[in-house]
């Protein structure tokens, strides 16, 4: 049986942060390869052929003297341009990430396993048990997806994509490492 103690403080909650976008951005990366990556830049390019015709547009109803008409085509264009850069996949791409990392950031802060309260592990044949300050639970090994490395940390990934267990390897003496990795050898080991 391996025990060791976590405290999940700010390095920590970065790490867990960090592993959950990797998660949510493979799951996306790999949606994204049914579909063909052409159809990602109709939008845009739509929406610049939109543009384009706005202005011609604009500029005809300007020569016809209809200026308040011709505002409204520049005012469409510029809306237009607006959605055609919002669509390009490079901007959504960054504008998803970004709003992925708010939203984990929110909901490691509203967690209640994210506090700076120490949480224990006991790791053997059976699962782990997990103590804190909010909670104890044992869990089988068949529950975990996988477990990996990032740093000087170890990690347990549930099916849902979830990290659930996060150790930091510091806190292991070298046999308490090699006990915890030969446990570790039932489950696949995520490739980063």
């Amino acid at each position: 049986m391996v025990r060791c103690t976590s405290e999940r403080g700010p390095e920590e909650q970065a790490l867990l942060q960090e592993l959950a976008l990797q998660e949510v951005l493979a799951a996306r990366q790999k949606s994204r390869r049914k579909g063909s990556s052409a159809l990602r830049w109709v939008l845009p390019v739509l929406c610049a052929v939109i543009a384009g015709f706005c202005v011609w547009y604009g500029q005809r109803m300007r020569s016809f003297g209809r200026t308040q008409m011709s505002n409204a085509f520049f005012a469409f264009c510029a809306v237009y341009v607006v959605l055609a850069v919002w669509a390009l996949p490079p901007v959504r791409d960054a504008l998803t990430k970004a709003g992925t990392r708010i939203a984990l950031r929110r909901q490691l802060r509203s967690s209640p396993m994210t506090d700076d309260g120490p949480i224990e592990y006991r790791f053997d044949t059976a699962g782990v048990e997990t103590v804190s300050a909010h909670s104890q639970t044992t869990n089988d090994w068949s529950v975990y997806r996988c477990w990996g490395e990032q740093g000087h940390y170890l990690y347990l990934r549930m099916p849902t994509g979830g990290v659930s267990v996060l150790v930091d390897r510091a806190r292991l003496s070298p046999e308490q490492e090699a006990e915890l990795r030969g446990l570790l050898a039932t489950l696949p080991k995520e490739e980063t």
